[in-house]
């Protein structure tokens, strides 16, 4: 029997995801209380990554002569970089975010039967993916923090403090703190599943405008589908706006963290701590392809929506109703995508690829460099 989970399931789910992050917009109903409870958590997690951060890139320049604990700081480091830079831009974008979750939740409430169809398809199809990925994210930091039970290690990070750290209670609390913000970092990369959540939903949402397309009937239909079209650009460009930082900081966090997990994979360590790297690097190889993958697929139906125009028996409608087809077809040119000028072209299957090829030049570069030395 095939898979089936419901939109407001999945959402859910998305949601508990990110919870570590802090980065969820408040509701406009939430009282003062609860949404300065959320502020407070909000800087609590990015202090709390920061004292973390500190002292890996410190172990960095202590160990400096030690390629495998370079490495690994660097590698855990760019997993600490990925959750704070994604809650400062998530945070920096909050009521745009907050905009993005309402329609979404609104059209979850209000959606027809064949647009609930539509949506329930898509989720069905890739819940399981979805699932697998959180699972590995989170197992990922769950091995690391479980590696001084099975390796001669003190600590699951080598960072290095301003004070002793091998008596007790300090060793207990920096053995928590290094735990907690390993999940928190998890949960970053689960950030990626809220904007692949609000791609399929923004990519339903064309592929059903499509279908209407298709069947127009009359004048006031064709109008109503025009205005769809618009809002739908509007609010393309909006979540574009919201997540293109985010999609460029797991660019970065996958290129630098897969090409510094491979050291491990291809160099002579203990089965456990190349187990986890092996969950690490799946993590990192899978993260970006998350929102690659929807987003490929949000620039198909708008090009889909175009030749649906351009197929249309639009021939003999008044001047005024041709401009707007004529509008909707040039626009289809151009469809929603998520891009930075000089960083990102577009986000889609083919740049994922691109970026997997550089980063295995960087990780070949890097081995033979540190085999070397």
């Amino acid at each position: 029997m095939a898979f089936k989970i419901s939109p407001e399931k999945a959402f859910t789910f998305t949601k508990l995801s990110v919870f570590f992050t802090a980065i969820w917009p408040p509701n406009c109903n939430d009282s003062s209380f609860k949404i300065k409870l959320a502020n407070i958590f909000w800087i609590y997690s990015i202090i709390s990554a920061m004292f973390l951060l500190i002292p890996m890139l410190a172990s960095v320049l202590v160990y400096k002569d030690n390629p495998m604990i370079v490495s690994k700081s660097i590698c855990l480091s760019c997993a600490v970089i990925q959750v704070i830079a994604k809650a400062i831009v998530c945070r920096h974008h909050q009521k745009k975010l907050q905009f993005l979750v309402k329609e979404l939740t609104h059209f979850l409430k209000k959606a027809k039967k064949e647009e609930r169809q539509l949506i329930e398809k898509y989720i069905n199809r890739r819940a399981i993916f979805h699932m697998t990925f959180t699972l590995c994210c989170f197992g990922s930091s769950f091995f690391v923090i479980c590696g001084p039970i099975f390796l001669p290690f003190s600590l699951p990070a080598d960072a290095v403090y301003p004070f002793f750290v091998n008596s007790s209670p300090i060793w207990e609390i920096i053995y928590v703190h290094q735990a907690s913000v390993g999940i928190q970092a998890s949960s970053g990369m689960c950030v990626d599943n809220l904007v692949a959540y609000i791609l399929w939903y923004t990519g339903v949402r064309f592929e059903s405008l499509y279908y209407k397309f298709k069947h127009i009937k009359d004048s006031k239909e064709m109008l109503q589908c025009i205005k769809e079209h618009q809002y739908l650009l509007r609010y393309g460009k909006t979540v574009a706006d919201t997540f293109r930082y985010v999609i460029f900081t797991t660019v970065l966090s996958v290129t630098a963290g897969l090409a510094f997990a491979g050291i491990y994979l291809f160099s002579p360590q203990p089965i456990f701590v190349k187990g986890q790297f092996v969950i690490v690097s799946i993590s990192v190889v899978v993260n970006l392809y998350v929102t690659a993958l929807p987003s490929n697929n949000l620039i198909s139906m708008c090009h889909k929506v175009g030749d649906v125009v351009y197929e249309t028996l639009w021939v003999g409608d008044s001047p005024s109703i041709m401009k707007h087809w004529i509008f909707i077809i040039q626009r289809c040119q151009k469809p929603v995508i998520i891009a930075i000028p000089g960083l990102i072209k577009e986000l889609s299957l083919q740049f994922y690829s691109s970026v997997l090829c550089s980063t295995f030049s960087y990780f070949s570069a890097l081995h033979v460099i540190m085999t070397k030395e």
